[in-house]
């Protein structure tokens, strides 16, 4: 009877025993698969890091059931950046079901499961930063506790200097239509890859800091640039384009295109105003054959024109429209040209000569 008793006992203590321990391990660099172990562990300023890791049971008898007992995950920062941070996995916070697979559980007999860290990690200071994982089950006892943790390192590379970026156009954002604009990236870090946007859309990615769009831009719109440098960490900057267009060059009339010589023409009028971009102003121009269009003296900003002096010559007469934006860049639209032509004056059949007096002549 008390042999019984005994044997009763005993399973009963190994039975409560057993329900309560477990044997976690996470003491090799390669149980951390985000960032893996032999992988790039360099991360550009202020670059999220994702963290992934499994957690085995080495018990031989329980398994670690996450929908009852928790595990704590404490992490723990020093060297460049420093301080730490701990979470509660549960049922929710699995990245596998565990190897063997089952829901929510750590098999025993080496069975692990991957967890994924809820955040990113982030760290602003350049430089070496240690980071240690520790895994402690709630409410259960971890049989051994010197195998449940894992350090390694990560590095915070320097920011790269901000990247600077400039054109040929008027304070670097002002063009007329069909002006070629080259822009130039310059920075004080080592870019070895410049990849030049325009709207968003990438058009040049090379080792060249310069870029002049073909075609030329025709309409307002940001052109950008991303330099990397040989650690794949980038430094971007926008410049916002502005299209000085004249949109609408504008139509002038006149009612007679034909006068006779050293005769004044009738005023040009104005048939459709122009518009553009910015604030439209006028300037009139007139040529001869053979010459080139020049400003009329003294010079008519109006959008009509009255002439107020006769004509020798048969002469060309055109409207400029010019488009000043607020960082006074000019362009310049042309009108429709009118010719004014001159004819000459007629010259007389009869020919008077050869006649004195008393001789006369009759009509």
């Amino acid at each position: 009877m008390k042999n019984l008793f005994f044997l009763t006992f005993l399973f009963f203590v190994q039975n409560i025993f057993s329900q309560t321990t477990l044997d976690l391990n996470l003491n090799n660099r390669a149980y951390v698969t985000v960032p893996a172990e032999g992988s790039d562990i360099r991360y550009c300023y202020n670059e999220l890091v994702d963290l992934e890791f499994r957690v085995y049971n080495l018990s031989t008898t329980n398994t670690l059931d996450l929908t009852a007992n928790n595990l704590n995950v404490t992490l723990t920062f020093s060297g460049a950046n420093s301080g730490n941070a701990t979470t509660t996995f549960n049922s929710s916070h699995f990245s596998s079901p565990g190897n063997p697979e089952s829901v929510n559980t750590i098999q025993k007999n080496g069975g692990f499961a991957t967890f994924r860290w809820p955040t990113d990690l982030s760290f602003s200071n350049a430089g070496t930063t240690t980071i240690v994982i520790l895994a402690q089950p709630v409410g259960v006892t971890d049989t051994s506790s010197t195998n449940n943790s894992i350090t390694f390192q990560i590095v915070n590379l320097v920011q790269p200097s901000q990247i600077d970026l400039s054109s040929t156009a008027l304070s670097n954002t002002d063009f007329c239509e069909g002006e070629s604009i080259t822009f130039t990236a310059t920075s004080t870090s080592d870019i070895v890859t410049y990849t030049f946007y325009i709207g968003g859309v990438s058009v040049q990615s090379s080792t060249t800091n310069l870029f002049t769009p073909s075609p030329v831009l025709s309409s307002s719109v940001s052109v950008s640039v991303l330099g990397l440098t040989s650690d794949s960490c980038s430094t971007s900057n926008t410049l916002f384009m502005f299209y000085n267009d004249v949109t609408v060059k504008g139509t002038i009339g006149q009612v007679s295109t034909t006068v006779c010589a050293n005769e004044t023409p009738p005023p040009f009028t104005n048939v459709i105003s122009a518009s553009g971009a910015s604030t439209i102003t006028y300037n009139w121009q007139a040529r001869r054959y053979g010459d080139s269009f020049s400003d009329l003296v003294p010079s008519i900003t109006t959008a009509v024109y009255t002439p107020t002096s006769g004509l020798t010559t048969t002469t060309f007469y055109r409207r400029v429209a010019i488009s000043t934006s607020p960082q006074n860049k000019v362009c310049e639209e042309f009108s429709n040209v009118i010719q004014i032509t001159v004819n000459e004056s007629p010259i007389s059949g009869l020919q008077v000569g050869g006649i004195t007096a008393p001789d006369t002549v009759a009509i």
